[in-house]
């Protein structure tokens, strides 16, 4: 499943089985080596959490 653009079904996704009430990305870094987002994730029980999303990043660049 996704809730914009968020892959809930994801290996790493640690709440598969919580009702999702909200996804907002918090902060977002675009740099030559990639793509960062920083996600909060608000489930209906009133949990949170948040998750690092990496799109084609270049760690050692990154890093460098």
């Amino acid at each position: 499943m996704n809730v914009k653009g968020f892959r809930t079904d994801a290996r790493w996704f640690a709440g598969k089985d919580r009702p999702i009430d909200s996804v907002v990305i918090a902060e977002e870094l675009i740099s030559p080596a990639g793509r960062l987002e920083l996600a909060d994730v608000s489930y209906a029980d009133g949990g949170r959490e948040r998750y690092l999303l990496c799109d084609d990043v270049d760690w050692p660049a990154l890093l460098a």
